[in-house]
């Protein structure tokens, strides 16, 4: 057998997670996949991203598959095989052919070809046995990264926990980001962890992971839009996990090696977060948010700075640089206590997105945004409790005052 057929909106959405694992390969490997080709489908993998896709109706799933001997098995350019299948025409079947050197793309009157790289020296990815597997449901994780990953879009990153107690029948999964300059705290409680050879019985497990936000982004791109079904996720050992979904005739599965960089100790953030030396209740967190962005559109955009007073019935924004103008507005927001803190605007308006985004599963109407803080050098929380399954934590560092000052507006 020397060609096989297929159409291209099989193998097209899996591409670019493909590619993402191509970066990773060093220099001798980069930017090609290994492509292996059976009478039934095609496998493809880079460093860390594998997937494969049935060609025939006559297999119905592909768990045991595409782990016999290949018809063909070699390494392409994974750029120009993505760049082929996006310029092919839709709905008209693809042929795939191959010599011990060469791969044609031929439809229609079109050819094309590409070379054939042995596979013998393609690099693996080393991964350890695994040791639990639960089943994760996709959509509800998928929202808590999209919430958490504007946090932490450098180093540290996005640390993932799972936890769960048999003996309480409380299960919970965290996902918590940071940039070193704010953190987001998310807490979702569930009972649709399902675990498969969790050893320990009625003991309590935790599982602890931590990737950059590049990872989860591509994570999302692989197994995005599963609605309906679970994905598989096994645990390895040191924070290592497998994500694996088969559905239909399609095979997606993500190796994430945990990063080696410490994330900041937080068993005890929420305790950490009642104790802020004054904390308002804010029910119009979106004219907040309104107030920051147009507190930002006046600021010195090399460094941002917003001076937030809170008096005893009010809280007053103020924003100013040399040439872009000055901006103060109040908002009634009664509490004890006067404090003044500076802190960047877009990262407080990124918690008041993050809040909307986080109401509006909120059907009963009972989750509360609480603002809270402490004296000028230490961070502006805000805690969002309430609602029957979820809580949520964010916390702003403050800006130093001599930034503040380089604004006009520093006392």
């Amino acid at each position: 057998m020397k060609e096989i057929q297929f159409n291209k909106e099989l193998l097209l959405p899996l591409m670019e997670p493909l590619l993402y694992g191509t970066k990773m390969l060093g220099q001798l490997w980069a930017n090609r996949l290994l492509i292996r080709i059976f009478p039934y489908g095609i496998f493809m993998r880079s460093l860390g991203v594998e997937a494969g896709v049935l060609l025939t109706d006559d297999i119905v799933g592909v768990g045991g598959l595409f782990k016999d001997a290949p018809v063909m098995e070699g390494a392409v350019d994974g750029s120009f095989f993505s760049q082929v299948l996006n310029s092919l025409a839709d709905d008209v079947p693809v042929t795939l052919k191959w010599s011990s050197d060469r791969l044609s793309f031929i439809q229609n009157k079109y050819r094309s070809s590409t070379e054939l790289f042995p596979a013998e020296e393609y690099p693996e990815m080393k991964v350890r046995t695994a040791e639990e597997t639960i089943l994760l449901d996709v959509p509800s994780f998928e929202s808590l990264v999209k919430l958490a990953a504007p946090f932490g879009t450098s180093n540290p990153g996005v640390h993932v926990k799972f936890y769960y107690k048999p003996k309480h029948g409380v299960d919970a999964m965290v996902v918590t980001a940071s940039d070193g300059k704010r953190l987001a705290f998310y807490e979702w409680f569930t009972d649709q962890f399902y675990r498969e050879n969790a050893e320990g019985g009625d003991n309590d497990h935790r599982q602890e992971s931590r990737f950059s936000s590049d990872q989860l982004v591509q994570f999302l791109k692989l197994f995005g839009g599963i609605k309906g079904e679970k994905v598989r996720v096994h645990f390895c050992g040191e924070g290592d996990l497998i994500f694996e979904h088969i559905q239909g005739r399609i095979l997606r599965r993500q190796i994430m090696k945990t990063n080696d960089w410490k994330f900041p100790e937080l068993p005890s953030v929420f305790e950490q977060a009642k104790n802020c030396e004054f904390t308002r209740l804010v029910k119009e967190w979106a004219r907040l948010g309104a107030m920051m962005r147009r507190a930002f559109t006046v600021c010195d955009l090399e460094i941002p700075v917003a001076h937030l007073k809170f008096f005893q019935d009010r809280v007053v924004v103020e924003a100013a640089s040399g040439n872009r103008g000055h901006y103060t507005e109040p908002m009634e927001l009664e509490g004890d206590g006067k404090v003044s803190l500076m802190v960047n605007p877009k990262f407080v308006l990124d918690v008041v997105t993050s809040v909307r985004t986080s109401l509006r599963d909120d059907t009963e109407g009972k989750g509360q945004l609480t603002i809270g803080g402490y004296t000028y050098h230490n961070p502006l929380c805000f805690h969002l409790t309430g609602m029957k399954n979820f809580r949520a934590l964010w916390v702003v560092m403050p800006m130093r005052r001599d930034s503040a000052i380089r604004t006009g507006k520093g006392e």
